[in-house]
């Protein structure tokens, strides 16, 4: 039989982030966005890989001409898109719109589900009090 500790470490869970930005970066932002956000139990930080200039970049297809720098953060506790975002807005090195951010697909899924048996509440709501949705 397993231990209360046991069961404890199994039962924790990390929060998964993927950032992109796209532009010229300053040398020391991986290291100060960092710092920002090590206030959530900060597991891996790191600079994932940076591509050539291009045309068009992938995840931004409104900008010309731009490298894309992605970041994978992993954390102990719950860290949100729009947290992130705040911090690199704050820094003042990227513009609105130069940053994207990526939920792990698996939270991502969870927050979709949520989204459905919302939905399917609010429908069977409606249907057995016979009024219309708004």
């Amino acid at each position: 039989m397993k231990t209360f500790t046991e069961y404890l470490a199994e039962s924790k869970k990390t929060y998964s982030l993927k950032v992109k930005i796209a532009g010229d970066l300053p040398e020391d932002f991986a290291n100060l966005l960092k710092s920002r956000i090590e206030n959530r139990g900060i597991i891996t930080f790191e600079q994932m890989k940076t591509t050539p200039v291009t045309e068009l970049p992938h995840d931004f297809p409104e900008l010309k001409n731009m490298e894309v720098h992605t970041f994978d953060v992993m954390t102990e506790y719950p860290i949100t898109p729009t947290e992130i975002e705040k911090e690199i807005f704050e820094m003042g090195c990227c513009q609105p719109g130069y940053y994207k951010l990526e939920i792990a697909q698996v939270l991502l899924k969870l927050i979709k589900l949520q989204r459905v048996i919302m939905l399917t509440t609010k429908v069977h709501y409606y249907m057995t009090t016979n009024t219309k949705m708004a």
